[in-house]
């Protein structure tokens, strides 16, 4: 991952590192928290440094972002990661997107570069300052028809100029994607999402990119659109614009779109009557639903737009047809859905081609919106999706019939095998057969009155509500005495079905009943054999869950160990040269106090080691005080004064300054006579070699050890990180526990000591600047420079910033 120090601003690239581990920045030393993911703030993506996060829609998300190599702002357009590994949708991304940064025109939003870095496809644009449209309608509601008017012209040159250079075709314009700046002019963003007129997909299928309630309906039909349908949907945004409501609206995007279709629109001076008459009537022009009642193109609008800005009225005629609804099931779709004009279809407008039937659209049409939730799709076209579910509502009645055919044989079946057993039984039954008197069958031995007054005094007891026992023993007495002749009349079948009606219920219950409990039976050993199989897949996977729940808890363990000890070193580098920068001061006992917290911290190591930056403190303080306040003690003393010519001696030394002087003698008028020059040195001021003379005299006035002073003054070196190599040499000759302690702290301060001199001289350089000191900045650069090439190289943004007058 590449990622921007925060102190120094240096680029880092660490290719093992943990989201929010802190590290160790090459450049500065400081410690720095690598950012949670390569699109957080700080991270570096191409060419470019992550900052906020702006919005994100269906394709992807968009951040503010910093170019590195134009020190520019930027907006940094990234894919989702489900489009990162579809080449074909990608190639046409980085098409699209090329095509977009050929164009340079004030109203459209540069476009910069485009590239991916880690699976991370991006394409940058210029940052432009600002409201979106959006932004204002939810603000406001809505805009006055002067605004809506200045807005729809510098969007209708944006658009014309995009056609006549590359045929370039925008598809998703609405409120997101119209930026008004801070300075007052309009742009159109997203042009990075068009594709030339008549290209397809790279997998071969129609793709529409939209919003349902500003898309036109030659791209809901399967058209991917030319400048008119552009034209469309930018009428729609003027009409949210101009009244605060979509054209169209409905419970879902697909009910959306179907009202572009089928609806007719509403004027926007219907909704609000302060909107313009003749803005209005253009924003009409706009929506009609069938490209050639539109503007013929961008150009054409322009000229309208800016006849009613100059008072004048639209030269354009409103169709009377403009709103007339679309059939979808009708030749003229597949006209709109091919991208044919009246003129190019077999027949004129409103007729019907005599040729044969035309073949339906069968691409596959997706509407890909701005924002996930809106987006649908619809499987193939829509006049082939609906001769489908007309062809599927057909099939219905015929599978309906087929059943109630089948029903109704069953029925007489079970019928008829009933009537072969009654006639079976009374042939059979002694006094049915044919004496003459009695015998024959029922038709000779019987009369239609008996029958019918038997059926009546059936119907008698049914109505009469007996029990239905006794009704079934009267029909079976009936067939026995009337015969199958009778039996068959309307009276009798109508009397008898409610009764064989439950016969065939209960036959086919108990087949029911039958099948169901071999079904459950059969159901409940799938079902133990699921649960085992269930159990077993549980099993298996609590084991896995465990095994990687142990496993991420080492690695978490490992990498707190880790950053916590990144942490302890970077807090401990940090400590260590603000105590620096202290003791050059002289300011000892400020520079105690930083390793006061960790000296009594439980951690043995940290303890450790701030006693012994204490105690390295102390023996420096120690130095100081030896010669502090001594006054005449040292008089005397030849001491070098840097940049000053002659003899200097002490005079006395106080708290805070030593007071040196300069004795010569002069001739005037051939008398000789001395001057006395006197300079004033804070003793916060003194060099190390001159602290050295200075101990070293006081010492021996003192009558104390040399190496006792030895020690002490590699101590005074070491604190304040100066003449480190003098340092070592001194402790390596003195020896000891005592010297063996320091020498622990030499080599992180001599690893360290550059880049701290380099910071510091970066320091006195922005104190000068921000005093107005040209004279004395001029000479630290040069010095800079000299001292420090390489880092004044990685620096030289930074140095020229703080050279360049506020």
């Amino acid at each position: 991952m590449r990622f921007k120090c925060s102190h120094c601003g240096g680029i880092l690239a660490i290719e093992d590192c943990e989201p929010g581990e802190v590290v160790a920045c090459g450049h500065c030393g400081a410690a720095v928290a690598v950012p949670d993911s390569p699109l957080s703030p700080g991270a570096v993506v191409g060419d470019f440094v992550i900052g906020e996060k702006l919005g994100s829609g269906g394709m992807g998300a968009v951040y503010h972002a910093h170019q590195l190599s134009l020190d520019r702002a930027a907006a940094l357009k990234v894919l989702h990661g489900r489009y990162a590994k579809d080449e074909l949708y990608i190639r046409d991304f980085i098409r699209e997107a090329r095509a977009a940064a050929a164009l340079n025109h004030p109203n459209i939003v540069q476009a910069y570069a485009v590239g991916d870095e880690e699976d991370l496809f991006y394409f940058a644009m210029e940052y432009v300052p600002g409201k979106t449209l959006k932004e204002v309608l939810r603000e406001n509601g809505r805009i006055s028809s002067e605004r809506a008017l200045d807005v729809a012209l510098q969007i209708a040159d944006a658009l014309d100029f995009s056609w006549q250079r590359q045929q370039l075709v925008h598809r998703d314009i609405k409120p997101d994607n119209i930026i008004l700046t801070t300075d007052g002019s309009v742009k159109l963003a997203d042009l990075g999402l068009a594709r030339r007129l008549a290209e397809k997909a790279s997998d071969g299928t129609r793709e529409l990119y939209g919003t349902p309630q500003y898309i036109a309906p030659e791209q809901l039909l399967g058209f991917g659109g030319d400048n008119r349908s552009d034209i469309y949907s930018l009428g729609a945004t003027l009409y949210h614009a101009l009244t605060g409501e979509f054209p169209f609206a409905g419970t879902d995007p697909t009910d959306i779109a179907q009202k572009h279709l089928t609806d007719s629109l509403t004027p926007p001076v219907s909704l609000c009557s302060e909107v313009d008459t003749r803005l209005s009537r253009i924003v009409e022009i706009m929506l009609a639903k069938r490209p050639w009642h539109r503007y013929a193109s961008a150009a054409e609008l322009r000229e309208d737009l800016k006849a009613v800005r100059e008072g004048g009225e639209p030269r354009h005629p409103l169709a009377v047809e403009a709103q007339t609804p679309i059939d979808v099931s009708s030749d003229e779709a597949v006209d709109l859905a091919e991208g044919t004009t009246p003129d190019d279809s077999a027949g004129t407008e409103g007729e019907s081609p005599v040729s044969e039937t035309r073949e339906r659209p069968t691409d596959r049409v997706q509407i890909i919106t701005s924002d996930d939730e809106d987006a649908f799709a619809l499987p193939d076209s829509t006049v082939a999706g609906e001769e489908e579910a007309a062809e599927a509502d057909s099939s219905r009645p015929r599978k309906r019939l087929v059943i109630a055919i089948l029903l109704a044989l069953v029925v007489l079946l079970v019928a008829g095998g009933a009537w072969w057993t009654m006639s079976r039984s009374k042939a059979e039954t002694p006094g049915l057969g044919g004496d003459g008197k009695n015998g024959g069958t029922a038709s000779a031995g019987g009369n239609q009155e008996d029958a019918g007054a038997a059926l009546a005094a059936l119907a008698a007891k049914r109505d009469a509500g007996k029990p239905e026992a006794e009704i079934r023993s009267g029909l079976r007495r009936f067939i026995q005495t009337h015969g199958d002749e009778s039996a068959s009349t309307e009276e009798f079948l109508a009397l008898a079905a409610p009764y064989r009606e439950k016969d065939l219920d209960q036959a086919r219950e108990t087949c029911r009943a039958r099948e169901r409990q071999e079904w459950e039976e059969k159901a409940r050993v799938l079902a133990k054999q699921a649960e085992a199989e269930k159990q077993k897949r549980d099993a298996e996977a609590a084991a896995a869950e465990k095994r990687r729940r142990e496993e991420e808890a080492e690695k978490q363990k490992a990498t707190a160990a880790a950053r916590h000890e990144a942490l302890d070193l970077a807090e401990r580098d940090k400590l260590r040269w603000e105590a620096v920068t202290l003791c050059r001061q002289q300011r000892f006992s400020d520079a105690d106090a930083l390793f006061v917290p960790l000296a009594v911290s439980n951690n043995p190591k940290e303890s450790e080691w701030a006693k012994r930056k204490q105690r390295c403190i102390s023996m420096a303080e120690k130095l100081l005080a030896g010669i502090q306040n001594s006054q005449k003690a040292l008089a005397g003393v030849v001491l070098p004064i840097p940049r000053q010519r002659g003899k200097w001696k002490v005079a006395r030394i106080g708290f805070k300054q030593v007071v040196v002087e300069n004795r010569h003698r002069i001739y005037r008028k051939g008398k000789r006579s001395e001057e006395v020059k006197t300079l004033d040195i804070p003793i916060t001021e003194l060099t190390a070699p001159q602290m050295d003379i200075l101990t070293q005299n006081k010492w021996r006035i003192d009558g104390r050890p040399e190496k006792e002073r030895q020690l002490l003054f590699a101590a005074y070196l070491l604190s304040r990180a100066e003449y480190l190599p003098e340092a070592k040499k001194r402790l390596e000759k003195h020896g000891g526990d005592e010297a063996r302690m320091l020498l622990e702290e030499w080599q992180p301060l001599a690893a360290g000591l550059r880049n701290y001199e380099f910071e510091h001289t970066v320091k006195q350089l922005k104190m000068a600047t921000e005093k107005g000191d040209s004279r004395r900045a001029k000479m630290i650069v040069a010095y800079l420079r000299r001292m420090f090439p390489q880092e004044c190289q990685k620096n030289q943004e930074r140095l020229d910033a703080l050279m360049t007058p506020k």
